[in-house]
């Protein structure tokens, strides 16, 4: 598997698991809210990131793309993986403001930024989902920070399991 393979897998891995933890946390909320905050216009980014491209490729995805409404499905999200980063950094003030103490709310502020945080400088200043030849893609680099995001996720859900006990 070459180097570009295993980035993919294992970016694409720790978004599925990052998209289970942020819905455990905000489902409650998303569930049952009026207002749709996802926009067709965000979903392009996976249509024209070529990493997003690839990692949506290893991990098909429920549905298909619709002009109108993007990977919008009546159940949320269609895809499994390859969410532009911005889909997972929103969080709107309702969910913010229901968390339970300060330290939550920066857990769960920290576990949004969490793919966007990873690929940062991807190859020089260059976010891996911005670059368009993923030839440059600093595997070093990119392996390490995958690396740090796997190990911050794993700690924190650890830490919302034990908070459920």
């Amino acid at each position: 598997m070459s180097e570009l393979n295993a980035i993919i897998e294992s970016y694409g891995q720790l978004e599925i698991e990052m998209r289970q933890c942020m819905q455990q946390v905000c489902e409650m909320f998303c569930g049952r809210c009026q207002t749709t905050c996802c926009r067709p216009v965000y979903c392009r980014e996976s249509l024209d990131s070529p990493f997003l491209a690839e990692v949506r490729r290893r991990f098909a995805p429920g549905t298909r793309w619709d002009a109108a409404l993007g990977w919008l499905t009546p159940t949320g999200c269609g895809l499994v993986a390859g969410r532009p980063p911005v889909c997972y950094e929103f969080l709107c003030r309702t969910i913010l403001d229901a968390q339970p103490s300060p330290q939550a709310r920066f857990r769960l502020e920290a576990l949004a930024v969490l793919l966007t945080d990873a690929g940062r400088r991807a190859a020089g200043q260059g976010h891996l989902v911005e670059m368009t030849d993923l030839d440059r893609i600093n595997a070093g680099r990119l392996t390490k920070q995958l690396a740090q995001a796997r190990s911050f996720l794993d700690d924190l859900r650890k830490e919302l399991r034990l908070n459920q006990s």
